[in-house]
């Protein structure tokens, strides 16, 4: 680890190139392994920290969904006018805490029939939807040839009328 006749030697790790030997030797050196086991034994953060962190986080959280349900309950109220609207919003968000506490114990008690019923004005929306799909979209091959066959044994269509429009829907 000399470099040949500079009379210097090669710096360990985190030394400066080039720094003559007496002065590297007037410093104080430590196993890399010290300075690991050292860094890990000062930083020390205890169990209750690591839960009481996380409580705090999910309280962070559930505060956080607590806010975005009452402001969506603010612009889905069709008993306030716009201004009423405004000037709550301006509350909630200008004084949050005092501002949620208040929206609820004021308004609390209608944000659940105001969502009860827009959950059944959605589900009747989708009801509507899937009657309506159904009713348009063709009957399925088996459906077809069931009818087929019931009006071949009513005596409605003759054996080769049936047998045509068998040979119809299964191409």
């Amino acid at each position: 680890m000399c470099d040949a006749g500079a009379g210097m030697i090669a710096a360990p790790y985190g030394y400066r190139r080039g720094v003559p030997a007496t002065e590297l030797d007037s410093v104080p050196r430590l196993p890399r392994e010290t300075f690991v086991r050292v860094a890990a034994g000062s930083y020390s953060y205890p169990l209750l920290d690591v839960f009481w962190t996380i409580l705090e986080f999910f309280l962070w959280v559930i505060w956080i969904w607590i806010l975005i349900t009452v402001f969506i309950d603010i612009f889905r109220s069709h008993d306030l006018s716009g201004g009423a609207k405004a000037l709550w919003f301006l509350f909630v968000l200008f004084i949050p805490l005092i501002g949620v506490l208040v929206y609820l114990i004021a308004r609390g008690g209608s944000m659940h029939e105001r969502a009860t019923r827009q959950a059944q004005q959605q589900d009747a929306e989708v009801r509507s939807y899937v009657q309506q799909a159904v009713a348009e979209s063709p009957a399925s091959t088996a459906d077809q040839l069931a009818k087929l066959a019931d009006l071949r044994d009513r005596g409605v269509i003759t054996a080769a009328e049936f047998d045509r429009e068998k040979a119809k829907i299964l191409a």
